[in-house]
């Protein structure tokens, strides 16, 4: 609102008028004139060098203020630029200009004023066909009237927009339209004409069924939800959502909507149903629903792997904008190859590769910068450190300078709003966690005073027991000891670049020790900063075997490679689970994945896996579930895992055995930019719709090939889905063009979820692009149908309880507990549930609601104590309320 009112008060005919700037390229400055057009639509760029003339302003996805591209950060003299005068605009995550106002003033007006016009209501397809008419407006010499688009312009125009047909097709549509036979067509009848080429006929069959052929009454609009997309809801909200409709509307199309005030134009229909109003995505999960009060240690946490590269593992650029997009995406975990500098200052590169080197104070002031712009939950910092003492030194003073107080370091590891365990992602909100190496001396003075004060409350272990006794940590190899070995730093490098041979592996693909002499050196080499280790949050360690794991810290934690853990989901996956409910785990990729490509995450997600390391830069399945899954709860990068993957006893159940899609149409999809090359520029789109997750389920199906249209084509096919474990599976829609890739074609746009978070009936499907930018105005319409599973036993009795027992506080559950389990029984099978964590609230919720399920306790004692504690809770805060007012 306040950037609206501040643009609503600035005279834009200021940018109207040539600006003199300054533009970097390639570490070069030179002089440029910034102008926009008398329409507002367009942005030049005069001067020596400038290669983009011009950009559409509709096509400006981002402007950036400050020196936080590359290009700044990278330039030499960048001290002698006052920061507060420069911004860069970006398009599709590219970075196109990089300027330099000639004061503050300037700059604000520049980047509040694009922002704005970049954002208007007009869609995509709007901002062009209005571009189209500026320039037919200005062109001199034109005996015709101006303002008006003849049968060839029109054409050009519909080929841009993506959609393409015969002469005789598109005169016919022409003619239709240009009812005063005038020269052309006028914006008012253009835009007609696109209307009737898009419409889907469906919606228009949708809104003869309940309305009365002009207005769709606000009782039969609920009558729709209810019957057609299986929704319940109030006449209240189905106002509000009428309202939400008509201010979204141009008010072109307002004028146009004919109708009762109080019902449902067409035209408002169908805004409705091709809106976020109508997602696939259930209303719950593109929201933060979840519990974030849970240790860290029971969420799934979105993870990049070898951040900085932007594409192939030993050639590739390494990029400073690959940590910002990543970030905006809503990544929590980012990588930092951590190398000596020539000069005495860090870098980041894939080490003995042929990958571009950055700065590692680059990084860190845009990890500053964007860590927490679409989240607010803790951000971590994986470390493979292979510096020298001095430069993890300016590392250590780097990350204080930088960072300040946002970094939790080792001394607030007990600071835990969870005894025993890690800190939830609440308690860390708007905190960076370092996870790398310590030196011995620095983890056993942390440790002593960590474990006294995080396990104050807890019962101790024999190996607790003897770490306290003997003033430090339990024995554990640490940096220092000749036997560490590294998880996947050097010694993966080594093996892929100077073909070593592969040292024997003991039990799920983890190295024994290498040789003495290779020990001294590997020592010598990895010697740790005391200053950097003080802070280090999460102490990487080499992984003992589940067998020598009971002495573990919560904050140590060890990274798998992909093969080990798929050998160990073949072998001993239940290990592995209970090992990752107390313990944080990251896998990572194979070395020999060259080409950046993936693994399939669901094995390690299966074990229960908390960082599941991907390459972001590489769109395919493994992406593809990766989004589906952190795509929800607003993108927070923590979602919470299952209950039997925290604490013993809850089994998940499928909510449904098939899922029934038709594929309806799409609109306005974009080209490759090697179809906006070609000859023949329009696409030939087909959709390819996959069930990923569970290999029970997993399978795909094609619709067929539309050709010359990706305006507005239509299928109308429809595929039905067997479905084993619906609550593991993840949904797909991939739109690709045929003829791209030699026929197996090329994602134009796409969009994943989870199965259980796909809603019922017509939906809209926003797409995004290979690079993950949301794609305005491109959309696919779905109708969904599900066959739902037949309930288990364990459901039956959970029908009884209230839905959110698992997410009750530690005192509540307490006082569940000690009214509902009363027998002996009840009470050892509840002891040999969770031994060692009592205090949690979600043990004590979980294993609740498993002795239900055996038996041993009621489920309606369960839920008449629950009603007692929130009457009493209720009552408490009234008469506390009373008290404050």
């Amino acid at each position: 609102r306040d950037l609206v009112l501040f643009v609503m008060s600035v005279d834009l005919k200021k940018m109207q008028e040539p600006t003199d700037m300054k533009m970097l390229s390639k570490s070069k400055v030179s002089s440029v004139k910034v102008q926009l057009s008398a329409d507002e639509t367009l942005m030049t760029f005069s001067g020596k060098g400038v290669h983009n003339k011009e950009i559409e302003v509709f096509k400006i996805h981002e402007v950036r203020t400050g020196q936080k591209t590359n290009s700044f950060l990278k330039y030499k003299k960048r001290s002698e630029l006052a920061s507060d005068n420069c911004f860069s605009i970006l398009s599709n995550g590219v970075v196109l200009y990089d300027l330099v106002a000639p004061d503050a003033a300037v700059a604000k007006l520049f980047v509040a004023s694009i922002r704005a016009l970049s954002v208007r209501k007009h869609d995509p397809v709007t901002k062009l066909v209005r571009a189209e008419f500026t320039k037919l407006a200005g062109k001199k010499g034109k005996k015709k009237a101006h303002g008006e688009m003849d049968l060839k312009a029109c054409s050009t125009t519909l080929e841009k927009l993506n959609f393409t047909a015969t002469k005789s097709e598109i005169k016919a549509k022409f003619d239709e339209m240009n009812v005063d036979n005038s020269y052309g067509l006028d914006y008012e009848e253009f835009m007609e004409l696109l209307k009737s080429l898009s419409e889907r006929p469906v919606v228009r069959e949708l809104f003869a069924k309940y309305s009365d052929g002009t207005t769709m009454s606000q009782k039969k609009f609920q009558e729709f939800l209810q019957v057609e997309q299986g929704q319940s809801i109030r006449s209240k909200k189905v106002a509000a959502i009428l309202e939400s409709v008509r201010s979204s509307l141009k008010e072109f199309e307002r004028e146009n909507a004919k109708g009762d005030p109080k019902g449902f134009s067409f035209r408002e229909f169908e805004e409705f149903i091709e809106s976020d109003r109508n997602s696939l995505l259930h209303p719950d999960q593109s929201s933060l629903t979840q519990d974030m009060s849970q240790s860290t240690s029971d969420y799934y946490v979105a993870s990049s792997h070898n951040t900085y590269l932007e594409g192939h593992q030993l050639k590739g650029k390494s990029s400073v904008e690959q940590y910002i997009r990543v970030l905006k995406m809503g990544c929590r975990c980012v990588e930092l190859d951590c190398w000596d500098g020539d000069d005495g200052n860090p870098i980041l590169f894939h080490g003995h590769t042929l990958t571009s080197k950055i700065k590692f104070e680059s990084v860190i002031q845009a990890l500053n910068d964007f860590a927490f712009v679409t989240s607010p939950y803790p951000v971590i910092l994986s470390i493979e450190n292979h510096c020298s003492v001095e430069q993890q030194d300016v590392m250590a003073a780097t990350f204080v300078r930088i960072l300040g107080d946002k970094i939790a370091t080792a001394k607030d590891r007990t600071d835990t709003d969870i005894p025993g365990k890690l800190p939830s992602p609440e308690k860390l909100k708007y905190k960076i966690l370092i996870k790398g190496k310590m030196t011995t001396a620095v983890d056993k003075g942390i440790h002593a005073a960590s474990s006294a004060k995080m396990n104050a409350n807890m019962p101790e272990s024999p190996e607790q027991e003897a770490a306290r006794l003997a003033g430090g940590a339990p024995d554990r190899k640490t940096e220092d000891d000749p036997s560490y070995i590294d998880d996947e730093g050097q010694a993966a490098a080594d093996a892929v670049m100077y073909d070593e041979p592969k040292k024997k592996k003991g039990k799920h693909g983890l190295k024994k020790g290498a040789s003495k002499k290779n020990k001294k050196d590997k020592v010598k080499k990895e010697k740790i900063s005391a200053k950097l280790s003080e802070l280090i949050f999460l102490k990487a360690h080499h992984f003992p075997g589940f067998d020598n794991n009971d002495g573990a810290s919560p904050w140590e934690m060890s990274s798998f490679a992909e093969g080990a853990t798929n050998k160990i989901f073949s072998e001993n996956p239940h290990d592995f689970i209970k090992y990752n409910k107390h313990q944080l785990s990251r896998v990572y990729p194979a070395g020999s994945r060259f080409a950046s490509s993936n693994y399939d995450p669901f094995p390690a997600w299966e074990m229960g896996c908390h960082l599941v390391a991907l390459n972001y830069q590489t769109l395919s399945d493994p992406m593809f579930m990766d989004r589906a899954l952190f795509n929800q709860q607003a993108r927070s990068g923590y979602i919470l895992k299952p209950g039997s993957l925290r604490v013993s006893g809850i089994p998940e159940s499928a909510k449904y055995k098939s899922i029934t899609i038709k594929v309806v149409s799409a609109r306005n999809l974009p080209k490759k930019k090697a179809a906006k090359e070609a000859s023949r520029s329009v696409t030939d789109p087909f959709v390819e719709l996959a069930i990923l997750g569970d290999p029970a389920d997993c399978d795909e199906k094609k619709t067929k090939v539309i050709e010359d249209n990706g305006f507005s084509p239509a299928w109308n096919e429809v595929f039905k889905f067997p479905l084993t474990n619906s609550h593991k599976d993840y949904l797909v829609v991939n739109v690709k063009d045929s003829r791209e890739s030699v026929g197996k074609g090329e994602t134009l746009g796409w969009f994943s979820l989870p199965i259980e978070s796909v809603r019922a009936g017509y939906r809209y499907v926003p797409l995004y692009s290979p690079k993950h930018e949301i794609l305005d105005g491109s959309d696919v319409l779905l109708k969904i149908s599900f066959e739902k599973a037949d309930p288990t036993p364990f459901q039956l009795r959970l029908s009884t309880l209230p839905e959110h027992i698992i997410h009750r506080s530690y005192s509540q559950l307490f006082a569940v507990f000690k009214k509902v389990v009363t027998t002996d029984e009840a009470k050892a099978r509840f002891k040999a549930l969770s031994p060692e964590a009592l205090p949690l609230s979600e043990s004590f919720g979980d294993a609740i609601l498993t002795l239900v399920n055996e038996g041993l306790v009621k489920g309606s004692a369960v839920t008449s104590a629950l009603k007692e504690l929130d009457e009493a809770e209720a009552k408490s805060s009234a008469q506390a309320w009373a008290e404050i007012v």
